[in-house]
């Protein structure tokens, strides 16, 4: 027998539970021989808007994971990220910078500080292209003909969500932009759409 600690899935009609599976493995097929409710995420069920996050959250980890491969540090993070999830004030700061945290740790993250095509840092506007490698300076992006920059507070927010942004101070159309970005970017390396940006994208959970 062996123990495994499930997420619930974007598949679920309502946010799942938290549970602990036991397992009896067989040749071809394993049996389920007992289930134990660890948490139910109560604080997440109470606010749709929190609900739509953290099934977004589950969304990129179910995409990013290889199957029947267990990464405890991914598992870890995850689960003390969605407690948190359940009491902070900023929501979706929170999540967009567990995004970025869990592309960093499967080495995936977008080139943040240093422009991907020169390697000068990069302040100010700015221009992000995941074909590039993430964000890029104003001078290269223009050389390549860009015409549509990232205002000065979207490249400082993006910047800085690997160190945790939760706390921070901004405006709805920078976190509209972050996801978007953060869509992407993912859409880029995952080679396959992620319907929960879309949803979060349209049901104003960032905006309102």
């Amino acid at each position: 027998h062996r123990d495994l600690h499930s997420f619930p899935t974007r598949r679920s009609s309502d946010l799942a539970m938290y549970i602990r599976c036991q397992i009896a493995e067989g040749r071809s097929m394993h049996t389920l021989t007992q289930v134990e409710v660890l948490d139910v995420f109560s604080g997440l069920r109470r606010d749709w808007r929190k609900s739509f996050l953290a099934l977004l959250v589950l969304e990129v980890v179910e995409a990013l994971c290889l199957k029947d491969q267990p990464n405890e540090l991914i598992f870890e993070l995850v689960l003390r990220e969605l407690k948190r999830l359940e009491t902070t004030q900023q929501p979706v700061q929170l999540v967009q910078s567990l995004l970025m945290a869990l592309l960093s740790e499967w080495g995936a993250e977008p080139s943040l500080r240093y422009c991907p095509v020169c390697g000068e840092s990069v302040v100010g506007e700015s221009y992000f292209s995941p074909r590039a490698g993430g964000l890029a300076c104003k001078t290269c992006a223009q050389a390549k003909g860009a015409r549509h920059f990232r205002s000065p507070e979207f490249t400082s927010y993006f910047q800085g969500l690997l160190e945790s942004q939760e706390s921070v101070e901004v405006s709805g159309e920078v976190l509209l932009e972050a996801h978007r970005a953060l869509h992407k970017w993912l859409q880029h390396y995952l080679d396959k759409e992620l319907p929960g940006f879309l949803v979060v994208a349209s049901s104003q959970v960032i905006c309102s």
